[in-house]
C-alpha cells in the first residue's frame, strides 16, 4: 500500500513539475524580480543585470542598528550587473536606488460616458552608497 501511494506521489509531482515547466518560466525560481516586477536578466531592460539588490534605506541614521530589515529598503530591490565587492566602510561604489514614486490618472477621452484612463507610475531614483559584503 505504501509502495502504490509512493508511486502515485511521484506522478502527481512530475506532472505538477512537467506543467510548471510548460505554462511558467523556471527562471522565477532562481532568478530575483525588481521592485517592478521584472526578472533580472530576463529582459525588459534587465538582460544584463542577473543580480538582485536590496540598497540602504534614504535618510536614515543606521548606526547601532543590527538588523538588516532596519537598514535595507526591502520593499524596492534592484537588478544590478554584479554584486558589490565591499569589503568594509566606507563602500566606494554606489547604485542608483529608487527615492520616490507617485501614480498619477488621467482621463482619455473627455466624455462622460466613457469611464476609460490613463495610469502613469514615475520613478525618481538617487545613487546610494553600497553596503559592506
Amino acid at each position: 500500500a505504501c509502495l502504490v501511494a509512493l508511486i502515485a506521489a511521484c506522478g502527481c509531482m512530475g506532472f505538477v513539475t512537467l506543467y510548471a515547466f510548460r505554462n511558467g518560466d523556471p527562471r522565477r525560481l532562481y532568478r530575483g524580480m525588481d521592485f517592478e516586477g521584472r526578472l533580472c536578466g530576463g529582459g525588459n531592460g534587465t538582460e544584463d543585470k542577473p543580480f538582485l539588490y536590496y540598497c540602504q534605506r534614504l535618510g536614515g541614521d543606521d548606526a547601532g542598528k543590527l538588523d538588516m530589515a532596519d537598514i535595507l529598503d526591502l520593499a524596492h530591490p534592484i537588478c544590478v550587473r554584479e554584486c558589490p565587492a565591499c569589503p568594509s566602510l566606507p563602500c566606494p561604489g554606489t547604485h542608483p536606488c529608487l527615492a520616490e514614486s507617485w501614480v498619477s490618472r488621467s482621463r482619455l477621452n473627455s466624455q462622460e460616458h466613457d469611464p476609460s484612463f490613463k495610469v502613469t507610475n514615475e520613478f525618481v531614483f538617487k545613487p546610494v552608497r553600497d553596503m559592506p559584503t
